[in-house]
Formats: structure tokens, sequence, C-alpha cells
């Protein structure tokens, strides 16, 4: 069985049987973790319940960029991971002259 889909070795662009080229997939950031959502315990601070988990990429702490999490067909919630990538941008002109 072959695969529709070819993804970069970073991953920043991917190509899929039936959408355009020039595509670009990521995360979708989501603001900066604030010291409200963790709770300090001695000397770190703790992620509180609902606070999305973003240790695969930057790391849970505060001042960290947090992205956005989607929940995953799997039921996977509050962690972001390669499921998470969407489409943010697109390289195509949207208009081009001769």
């Amino acid at each position: 069985m072959t695969s529709n889909i070819w993804k970069s070795s970073e991953s920043d662009y991917m190509l899929k049987v039936g959408d355009q080229l020039g595509l670009i997939y990521g995360y979708v950031y989501d603001g900066i973790y604030r010291f409200d959502e963790f709770d300090l315990q001695g000397l770190n601070y703790v992620a509180k319940p609902g606070t999305v988990n973003n240790d695969a990429l930057f790391g849970t702490q505060p001042g960290r960029p947090k992205f956005k999490n989607f929940v995953d067909a799997e039921g996977e919630n509050n962690i972001v991971n390669e499921r998470d990538k969407v489409v943010i941008g697109n390289t195509n002109p949207k208009f081009s002259g001769a």
C-alpha cells in the first residue's frame, strides 16, 4: 500500500493527493503560558488540570509559547502532538500578471 501523503524532513510542507501545492503546515500559536495556569510547588511550576501540555515542543512552563490543541479521533486531549498541525500558510500567489 502506498501513502498519498508526503512530508518534508522538517514537516513544514505536505503534499496530499487532491490538495494544492505550497501549503505550509504547523502549529497554531495560542499565546504565552501565564503564571496563573500553574501551581508553585517548592521551586517548580506544575501545570494546573486543563492546561495544554506542550512538552514535546518547547516545554510547559510560564513564559513559554503555547500552541492550540485539537481533540484527536483517538480521544487524546490537552497534549500537543503531530496531529495538531494544520494549514497555517500558502505559498501560492493570489494574483499574478504578465
